[in-house]
């Protein structure tokens, strides 16, 4: 019988036989395998540098790369200070920011927990200085 791919007691045996150097039993393989991709780190400021550029397309498409740059961060900063510092623990967008900024505000604070600099924002959104 295979184990389901989050099964503690597999994940157990599968311990215990890494520990003792038993090779580890075919039904297990699965779950460990599951645990381990867990593991792995994925690439959340790829994640929060393409979220930064949808606010960007969407919120602040008027302004030139640097000015929105600069309008992103301190809103950000703004929200991250607030709302954030309350919601943060919350496993999903609470439901009166969808649809808004703090919406994508609290995706982007979600994948990586820090404020980026007007100026690697800047270079994420690239090097053209036009109003799209």
């Amino acid at each position: 019988m295979t184990a389901s791919l989050l099964d503690p007691h597999a994940l157990r045996r599968a311990a215990e036989c890494l520990a003792t150097g038993e090779p580890i039993a075919p039904d297990d393989v699965p779950a460990v395998a599951k645990a381990l991709e867990g593991l792995l780190p994925t690439d959340n400021y790829a994640r929060r540098d393409a979220l930064l550029r949808q606010c960007r397309a969407r919120f602040f498409e008027h302004h030139s790369n640097r000015h929105a740059a600069t309008l992103l961060c301190e809103q950000l900063f703004s929200f991250r200070a607030g709302p954030w510092r309350r919601r943060r623990h919350e496993m999903s967008c609470p439901a009166e920011y969808l649809g808004s900024k703090y919406a994508t505000f609290w995706e982007i604070l979600r994948t990586v927990d820090a404020v980026p600099s007007v100026e690697r924002v800047r270079k994420i959104f690239g090097s053209r200085d036009e109003v799209s």
